[in-house]
């Protein structure tokens, strides 16, 4: 198999690992999906939803503004903010199912006696965790986050807690990992990130001090490992880290300052592309057991894995941008398309 070859192959199976897309027919663009992909979008504060690439119908109309719809995993419901009356509260926690009825409605940052809050200023995103939570972000300042964990069927907060680094991450199995101690806006001074699973403290447990960000966590499908990676202050050292099973391990690699950086799991495996104007590196570790993680060389070092699907992403917004909608959101059949954890853009 020749080089360019292989290189399709290689971005083609990324897609269908992440995105649950088949491979491409002979003829058809690599990534091209082969299952109807649904969209929920806004228009005017009103909600819009569409199949595949048919016109936009109408689901909720009237009332106060909505934003940042999300489809649920199973493409059944469709999770949204909508505005209310400040004495009421922040914002309401909306789900309906694909016919527009309600499912479920909770108050976000309550007002009136007994409620007090000083965190939360406007939310920015909002995501399912799991089958039955959603999981909403709040802007406390433009480095640090506040976020809500609320169970759809009883309405209950379940989780509160704060972000310094906006970019908690959730696992299949109900896990939170999350950053504290973040410096803000002067990353010399003011601290060093900590991250934290579930409350608890993980890493680091030495006396380092870190610069920010550690990165976006990102969690490995089966709930199990979670990876993000940090450098010193003096910015010349890099590690890779990887929690599993209470363990840590650390790798250390050579990053250049001005790349970007993308972080994801491919099954047992993990890969760190780094990218820059004139060149492209992909570092990769397999997971043998929970007391080691090897580090391997990838096939084609010389392209990111990840392009074809950050490529297909961003293609189906343009196309809904181009129909003035905003705010899109798109499920597939065979599975929610993600986003893909960055450590910087």
């Amino acid at each position: 198999m020749t080089k360019q070859l292989s290189r399709r192959f290689l971005a083609m199976a990324i897609v269908v690992s992440i995105y649950g897309l088949a491979p491409s027919a002979p003829g058809q663009s690599v990534g091209a999906p082969a299952e109807e992909i649904k969209t929920v979008a806004i228009h005017n504060g009103d909600l819009l939803v569409r199949a595949s690439t048919g016109a936009f119908s109408l689901l909720v109309a009237g009332g106060l503004p909505r934003s940042v719809p999300v489809w649920s995993a199973d493409g059944r419901s469709i999770a949204f903010v909508q505005q209310t009356s400040p004495e009421t509260a922040l914002a309401d926690l909306v789900v309906v199912n694909e016919r527009g009825k309600e499912l479920s409605r909770v108050h976000v940052e309550p007002t009136g006696a007994g409620f007090s809050y000083a965190g939360m200023r406007f939310i920015e995103e909002i995501r399912w965790v799991g089958a039955g939570s959603i999981a909403i972000r709040g802007s406390i300042n433009p480095s640090q986050s506040q976020y809500y964990v609320f169970d759809v069927r009883t309405g209950k907060e379940i989780r509160d807690f704060i972000d310094d680094a906006s970019s908690a991450a959730f696992s299949s199995s109900g896990q939170v990992a999350y950053q504290v101690g973040s410096p803000h806006f002067t990353k010399s001074v003011g601290g060093s990130p900590k991250l934290y699973v579930d409350g608890i403290y993980v890493f680091p447990k030495d006396s380092r001090t870190l610069d920010e960000p550690l990165a976006a966590p990102a969690w490995s499908g089966d709930g199990i490992s979670l990876a993000t990676i940090t450098s010193e202050l003096s910015g010349t050292r890099h590690n890779v880290v990887i929690w599993r099973s209470g363990k840590i391990f650390e790798h250390e690699v050579r990053i250049s300052s001005n790349s970007r950086i993308g972080m994801y799991w491919i099954g047992p495996d993990l890969y760190l592309t780094s990218r820059t104007a004139s060149d492209s590196v992909v570092h990769k570790w397999h997971v043998v057991d929970d007391a080691s993680m090897v580090a391997e060389v990838p096939p084609n070092t010389a392209i990111d894995p990840a392009e074809a699907a950050l490529q297909l992403r961003a293609s189906l917004r343009r196309s809904a941008a181009a129909l003035d909608v905003s705010k899109p959101d798109f499920w597939c059949r065979a599975c929610l398309l993600t986003r893909l954890p960055r450590v910087n853009k």
